[in-house]
């Protein structure tokens, strides 16, 4: 089964499964766990279908038989389709803001049911080993679909939020705006690093450092930062642990310390 299989306007009803068939047991279950998808709200979708992939992976090696292999591309491609059907129905629920194509020349409903679901449609089919190419490592299919997920979710706050600029001002005020896809691998590559040492978390500083320039390979590139609203110094604290040589300027009025 070739990836291009994948795209919406395949998405067809898989012939119904025989009690005789080898592997029924089996590939009736990937047919629940796919119509499950419909039912998860779109927060749970990609997982819900990463899932489904690593299933029909384990279980392609089983299959001796065509009529079998067949079923498992059936399920899957159903799977599949109610993956974007579960997209579509998440994009009817988006506020007026969300149609809007905004700065970033392209609209929140338009990255749910268009521009999600092409990235991730390559990466999940050689997860599944059902693709025309190799099929990926387990834990490298697993880790790019964790990062396209994870830069998708910000990728949709800020169509939404830059979709809501566009009703109130137009162009006025964010004439052009371009999300940076690759700021959220550097956390990524860094949260794994430290996974493989027992800890691994993804912070807000991983996106600045990546802006400054300040890789694990630049860690003494001097960097002058002002920081406006320190709170807790949380960030600082990120920011100044993974780049030593970082020069930090916070400014922070605590209103409300100074009234207690």
């Amino acid at each position: 089964m070739s990836a291009g299989l994948l795209a919406a306007d395949v998405c067809v009803r898989p012939r119904p499964l025989t009690h005789h068939q080898p592997g029924s047991s089996m590939l009736r279950r990937l047919h629940r766990a796919a119509r499950m998808l419909s039912l998860n709200p779109v927060s749970n979708a990609v997982a819900t279908v990463t899932d489904l992939a690593v299933a029909a992976r384990m279980h392609a090696a089983l299959l001796q038989s065509e009529g079998d292999r067949h079923e498992l591309h059936s399920a899957w491609i159903l799977g599949w389709c109610h993956f974007l059907h579960r997209l579509r129905v998440a994009s009817g629920t988006l506020p007026r803001s969300g149609e809007v194509r905004s700065a970033l020349n392209a609209s929140a409903a338009g990255i749910l049911r268009e521009e999600l679901p092409r990235e991730l449609k390559r990466p999940l089919s050689e997860l599944a080993a059902l693709g025309e190419g190799k099929p990926l490592g387990l834990n490298e299919g697993l880790t790019i679909v964790q990062s396209l997920s994870v830069r998708y979710t910000q990728y949709l706050e800020a169509a939404i939020l830059l979709g809501e600029e566009m009703l109130q001002f137009g162009r006025s005020r964010v004439r052009r705006a371009r999300f940076h896809h690759a700021a959220a691998d550097a956390g990524l590559t860094r949260a794994e690093s430290e996974q493989r040492a027992g800890a691994s978390v993804l912070h807000r500083a991983d996106v600045l450092l990546w802006a400054l320039g300040l890789g694990p390979a630049h860690t003494d590139v001097v960097r002058f930062v002002v920081e406006l609203g320190v709170n807790d110094a949380d960030m600082a604290a990120a920011l100044l642990a993974a780049a030593p040589a970082l020069r930090w300027l916070g400014v922070d009025s605590y209103e409300a310390a100074s009234h207690g």
